[in-house]
């Protein structure tokens, strides 16, 4: 028979690898985030690149012109001139932990 020690120790070993798993995941998401958050603005600096471009261009020449030069439809031309960041930054600050879901014993 085991030990009322063996069994506690046991169960802290258990516990304490669980714990690892998940502060890993929670970490592997963060990092995902943050890579995530890098390409946004990376992509965003394209936008205002392109719109910077279309705007110097289109003083000297109309968007069908642009548009017939570049291969590019006008609708498509329009949209990145007047492209606007739709979907917020993500916060920096931590959300309020989630309350942990109750199990048979609660």
């Amino acid at each position: 028979m085991v030990s009322a020690q063996d069994i506690r120790r046991r169960v802290e070993d258990a516990d304490r690898a669980h714990i690892a798993r998940r502060a890993d995941a929670a970490a592997n998401v963060g990092a995902a985030l943050d890579d995530l958050d890098a390409a946004e603005r990376v992509v965003e600096a394209a936008h205002a690149s392109v719109a910077g471009a279309i705007a110097e261009a289109t003083s000297i020449m109309t968007l069908a012109e642009l548009a017939k030069f570049t291969g590019a439809s006008v609708s498509k031309l329009t949209a990145s001139k007047t492209r606007r960041r739709t979907k917020p930054r993500r916060s920096k600050a931590p959300e309020p932990a989630a309350a942990a879901p109750s199990g048979p014993d609660d």
